[in-house]
């Protein structure tokens, strides 16, 4: 269906006779009609609606339609007119209105006619063939104001979408078919009841053959609802398993990031220890200045000592010298035993009195004061030699942990971007603990159904006897045996039907995929993210991308939703 020309007289807040041309671009198949709010966009919509397929609620809202002022000014017809073309053939439909007077007020103050002309020969049944162009319930997919856009921008909407694929598919037909064989089935069961009243075997058969129908209905849904749960949870434990897969490519990669994060933590931990020791270091560097100054002190002091223990052992040599000159004079006889005579006593006493001079000039002490400054010295010499040792190792370690930890980082880096978008380690624990609930869940399922599927055959088993005790005992009365006919026919048609809807659902949702994921690809602009469009069975909307992940729906803009 292709909109030509719309041609709108006094309808709502269109004055006179407004036409619009659409555009017939083959090759652009949506139109946006865009305006200020109150200029007409709601009243052009509700026009195009109320043209094709008359009014929605109530026959009131044809006197909301008609224009006020055309009506004052005697301009009693209001008309919509559409032109639109289909599989080949040119459509004109006209719907009007006519009031009987100025001042409408009820319903039957107007009167409402509408044509079709299909290549210009009037059409019939107007309804029917509408509805075969673009059905009443498919009509608000095409044609929807913006207001209302959010409703079909949410991928959350389940309902509404769960309404519109169906409605697509013709399930509404399918499901009213089952529902009226339902009701038929019933009518069919009470008529039966009424038939058998006399037969009180008969009677209690019937109802135990009912009971039983009503379980093995109630064990069928329920086996149903398991199957499509373990369809469903099937589905995300394979999707579970590629990225649990995908995952243990990368196991080894994370193992060694985390263990280069734990070697790079603790070498940030020794360089915090190390930049503690660098403080009290730093406490003693001012020593490694004055070095040199009490290195050559001590030198000096060195060369001192050496000085003033020469001096000393002539010290003690000139003491036992004055001594040993005090005995000669005192006794007055040389080491010999001989007498001295007075030009040798002069001669004892000049140097003896030599000796004593050099004594009185030789500091006695000067060597102990000389060694404790000397020694205080080479402490302290001692000292800055520790400070130098400890500054150098603390250097060489802090030089080795930078280098490591360098290392490491561009190590982690060139990690970083083999993993990219990868999961982290606690994600993978998520996953890994979701797979095993789906799978443990899945478990369950399999047992449900083997339950529902052994109990659904035990039911049919027991109503096949109850079924042919009835036929034993046969009946006379022509009427029962046609209308157990007719039951036996409605419950076939009723597990057909059911048959049919689930398979046709399934394969029809398939190609509404298909084309759901061609139309999205031209639409969006990020044809080398997106993949395709998946409609679960739940009814939501997923978008797929290329690695065959979920889109997040935050990531999908308004548009493209």
């Amino acid at each position: 269906m292709k909109i030509q020309k719309i041609r709108i007289k006094n309808f709502g807040v269109y004055h006179g006779i407004n036409e619009i041309t659409l555009p017939l671009d083959e090759g652009k198949n949506i139109c946006l009609i865009d305006g200020n709010n109150g200029y007409g966009k709601t009243t052009f919509h509700r026009a195009l609606w109320y043209c094709l397929y008359g009014v929605r609620h109530k026959y009131k809202e044809r006197l909301d339609f008609m224009n006020r002022y055309a009506l004052s000014q005697g301009d009693l017809k209001t008309s919509i007119e559409i032109h639109f073309t289909y599989r080949g053939k040119h459509y004109q439909m006209t719907r009007s209105l006519t009031a009987t007077k100025r001042n409408i007020e009820k319903v039957n103050d107007v009167e409402e006619s509408v044509t079709l002309l299909e290549d210009g020969i009037p059409v019939v049944n107007i309804e029917n063939r509408i509805n075969e162009i673009l059905p009443r319930d498919a009509s608000q997919f095409f044609f929807f104001d913006g207001e209302d856009i959010a409703k079909y921008a949410s991928l959350e909407n389940t309902e509404a979408t769960k309404e519109a694929i169906e409605m697509v598919l013709g399930l509404p037909a399918i499901r009213n078919a089952i529902q009226d064989l339902y009701v038929i089935e019933k009518e069919l069961m009470k008529e039966i009841k009424k038939e058998t009243k006399d037969n009180k075997d008969q009677q209690q058969l019937m109802e135990q053959e009912e009971e039983i129908s009503s379980k093995m209905e109630s064990c069928k849904s329920k086996l149903e609802e398991a199957k499509k749960e373990k369809e469903k949870l099937s589905s995300l434990k394979i999707d579970l398993q590629q990225r649990l897969e995908e995952h243990e490519v990368f196991r080894p990669i994370f193992e060694e990031k985390e263990n280069l994060e734990r070697r790079k933590k603790e070498l940030e931990e020794k360089l915090k220890l190390i930049k503690r020791e660098e403080k009290e270091i730093f406490e003693r560097m001012p020593y490694l200045v004055v070095k040199p100054i009490i290195e050559k002190l001590e030198k000096s002091y060195r060369e001192k000592l050496l000085l003033e223990k020469d001096i000393q052992e002539k010290a003690i040599l000139y003491k036992a010298m004055v001594k040993k000159i005090d005995d000669i004079l005192s006794t007055g006889r040389c080491i010999c035993g001989n007498r001295i005579g007075k030009v040798e006593e002069r001669i004892l006493k000049n140097k003896k009195d030599k000796y004593k001079k050099y004594l009185e000039e030789c500091d006695e002490f000067s060597t102990e004061k000389l060694i404790e400054k000397q020694q205080r010295l080479n402490k302290a010499i001692q000292i800055i030699k520790e400070v130098e040792i400890k500054y150098e190792e603390f250097n060489k370690r802090k030089r080795e942990i930078s280098f490591e930890l360098d290392e490491i980082e561009t190590e982690l880096k060139s990690i970083y971007k083999k993993l990219g978008d990868v999961l982290d380690r606690n994600e993978y624990k998520h996953l890994k603990e979701e797979y095993e609930k789906v799978n443990t869940e899945l478990i369950r399922l399999d047992e449900d159904i083997k339950w529902f599927e052994e109990e659904y055959k035990k039911l049919q088993t027991e109503k096949e006897k109850i079924e042919n005790k009835i036929l034993e005992i046969k009946i006379k009365s022509p009427r029962v045996e046609k209308l157990r006919n007719r039951l036996k026919l409605v419950r076939n048609s009723l597990k057909a039907l059911s048959e049919y809807l689930e398979k046709s659902r399934y394969l029809k949702v398939k190609k509404i995929e298909e084309e759901a994921t061609r139309v999205f690809r031209e639409l969006t602009n990020k044809k080398g993210v997106f993949d395709r469009v998946r409609i679960n069975d739940d009814f939501t909307i997923q978008i797929i991308d290329r690695d065959g992940e979920v889109v997040d729906n935050e990531k999908i803009s308004a548009g493209e939703k």
